[in-house]
């Protein structure tokens, strides 16, 4: 049975393996600490940042989800501690004294997926004719990748991307087939 509220889509295929295989980053980068960092000063002030009109047990369930990360997390620290894991403490140490959310590296699979799924949430999208267009896709895609500073992607590479990313099913624009 589908919970109130919830958000699950029809997803293209591939896509879910691909944003899976291509992560912004893993929990043992720079970038992965520091998230676990503030997830847990999130959590020790209760999720004080989300909306307020947020269910009872909505807030509950985060807090459940946040505590297991949080147990992961420092079990990783110990097992690091007792496998003398230097190059994690010193991304450990980097993640401490960064003092905003680093910025992975983006290239265009990474933009593309993130595009996808910005667009996807933005429509609401459950079903494949609610999907967003390869256009919209692209021009999306070209959006993140000049924000980053990264060059764009065209031609073949293009192909490849919608390819990899499993996106090559997608309507080409409106009203037209993949």
């Amino acid at each position: 049975m589908k919970e109130e509220g919830s958000y699950n889509p029809e997803w293209p295929p591939r896509y879910l393996e691909a944003r899976n295989k291509y992560l912004e980053h893993d929990e043992d980068s720079v970038e992965g600490i520091w998230e676990c960092f503030d997830d847990w000063r999130r959590y020790k002030e209760g999720f004080a940042d989300l909306p307020t009109e947020l269910p009872a047990t909505v807030r509950q369930k985060i807090l459940e989800a946040a505590a297991e990360h949080i147990s992961e997390f420092k079990a990783r620290i110990l097992k690091a501690a007792d496998e003398r894991d230097i190059p994690y403490f010193q991304r450990l140490l980097r993640a401490l004294k960064t003092p905003a959310h680093p910025e992975p590296l983006i290239n265009g699979i990474r933009a593309m997926i993130r595009a996808f799924a910005d667009l996807m949430l933005e429509k609401k999208a459950l079903t494949r004719e609610q999907w967003p267009t390869k256009k919209e896709v692209r021009l999306r895609t070209e959006e993140i990748l000049r924000q980053a500073g990264r060059p764009q992607i065209t031609g073949r590479h293009l192909a490849r991307c919608f390819q990899v990313t499993g996106l090559s099913t997608l309507r080409r624009g409106t009203n037209q087939a993949p």
